[in-house]
């Protein structure tokens, strides 16, 4: 059972945007919090971007600051509207993400009867749905702080699973897929198994036969199988993509050639427990030589790709063949 606290709550608010309005975690914040920001009592007040993330992954306690500007109610109802005006618009159905928060709440045995009472009375009117959420966004940071454990501290301590990703990489989230996503069914099973036969695959296809949208809903269908999931959009250059990732603890003032050298040790001390998913990788292995390096990781690597790339593991997209999902996609866009 997930815990109901902020972590959980912004969390599932960030994940019903849709993907054309996808933000960055501290973009999003910004957001959230308008009101606070722009107070003029806060205007010394910045979000660091590594405490950003440790926020919404629940590895750390919001500032104590942020909590106490929204623990007045006044300050709440505000927070309710800077929902409405900023985060509804971007959500592909603003009422699944409330009905999702709701279920969350109230499935949450930590929580005392009586909350549970006061907080959903006003639930149920369309007309104070936003107020709810406010102020359980507020009992959420103001509550006694659990620090989350997704994975067994004694195994990633002992080398036997990969670090938590998370806590050192921004951003790092898989896209969602299509959500008219369909029909696909074989080609996840026989991916999974390829993946953890083979370590690295190439998803081969003509270009718009759907090799990204099956990659992202790969990740989404078994997202629990994994320790981490990390994704990268394919620029040109393997080295540079590398470089560029945004870690937590890289020095302002580190050079080019230090920022890849400590991202790159990180990414090698990946194990099988981790999948990479590196999209569009439309070169051959002669175009991009840091591919030889990259396949060395001992993470599962799932690549993308319109190139034929026959001397590695390859699975080849074809069209879908069933009449009746054909149709069903047809009509979901026509």
């Amino acid at each position: 059972m997930n815990r109901c606290d902020f972590s959980s709550i912004s969390t599932c608010l960030k994940n019903h945007i849709s993907e054309s309005n996808q933000m960055s975690q501290p973009d999003f914040l910004y957001e959230l919090f308008e009101d606070f920001m722009d107070d003029p009592a806060n205007q010394d007040f910045s979000m660091d971007n590594g405490l950003v993330c440790r926020w919404l992954t629940g590895q750390a306690k919001i500032s104590p600051k942020i909590s106490a500007y929204y623990s007045k109610p006044s300050n709440q109802k505000k927070l309710a509207e800077t929902i409405h005006q900023n985060l509804l618009p971007l959500m592909s159905d603003c009422n699944m993400a409330m009905q999702d928060i709701y279920t969350l709440f109230i499935q949450d045995d930590t929580i005392s009867d009586a909350k549970k009472k006061n907080l959903a009375s006003l639930y149920k009117p369309a007309s104070s749905r936003l107020l709810f959420l406010a102020k359980l966004i507020s009992f959420g940071m103001e509550r006694q702080f659990i620090k989350r454990d997704t994975k067994n501290q004694k195994l990633i301590a002992g080398g036997a699973l990969s670090p938590i990703v998370l806590d050192y990489i921004m951003d790092s989230e898989v896209p969602k897929p299509c959500r008219h996503f369909i029909g696909r069914d074989k080609e996840l099973e026989e991916l999974y198994t390829m993946l953890e036969e083979n370590r690295h695959v190439f998803l081969c296809g003509i270009a718009g036969i759907g090799k990204s949208e099956l990659a992202k809903a790969y990740a989404k269908h078994y997202k629990k199988h994994y320790t981490n999931i990390l994704y990268v959009e394919y620029t040109g250059d393997l080295h540079q993509d590398i470089t560029d990732m945004d870690f937590i603890d890289d020095p302002p003032e580190i050079s080019e050639q230090e920022r890849f050298q400590r991202h790159n040790r990180f990414l090698r001390s990946l194990k099988s427990d981790t999948l990479l998913i590196i999209d569009n990788f439309n070169v051959t292995a002669t175009q991009d030589s840091f591919l030889s390096v990259v396949l060395k990781y001992r993470c599962q690597i799932l690549f993308t790709t319109r190139s034929n790339l026959n001397e590695y593991c390859t699975f080849q997209l074809k069209e879908i063949k069933d009449i009746n999902i054909l149709f069903q996609l047809t009509s979901a866009f026509y």
